[in-house]
């Protein structure tokens, strides 16, 4: 679970009433409860708050989602989608979670593929 971001000194929160046109990175938290389009990048946690509305892609290292997205979301570690989050576009997680009631229109990507070995691909034969 995503901590709460209300009571953390180093954290950006777009309000409300604000609207953003242009792209956003930072190295901390950030919370969004107001419309931004354009890309979102953090090196902490996004929450999308339940009157956000972002439209383009979005990264993080954790991203919470209870408003609107549309555009891919990438995490590097969790991405929860509250009941009355509503996602359009394509997820890549190590880790994803889906409460009940929440819309979700786009392909997902789960997994770290650590470990794997690439198969090289091996010549056909043909026997006669």
């Amino acid at each position: 679970m995503i901590k709460d971001l209300s009571t953390n000194q180093e954290e950006t929160i777009i309000g409300e009433n604000v609207q953003v046109s242009g792209n956003l990175q930072t190295s901390s938290d950030i919370q969004i409860n107001g419309k931004i389009k354009g890309e979102v990048h953090s090196k902490g946690t996004i929450v999308i708050g339940k009157t956000a509305v972002v439209e383009g892609p979005m990264s993080a290292a954790q991203i919470k989602v209870e408003g609107t997205v549309r555009g891919s979301i990438t995490t590097e570690e969790l991405l929860e989608l509250e009941s009355t989050a509503q996602v359009f576009g394509d997820i890549e997680t190590k880790t994803l979670a889906i409460q009940p009631g929440a819309v979700f229109v786009g392909k997902s990507t789960m997994g770290k593929e650590e470990g794997k070995k690439e198969k090289k691909a091996e010549p056909e034969l043909e026997v006669e």
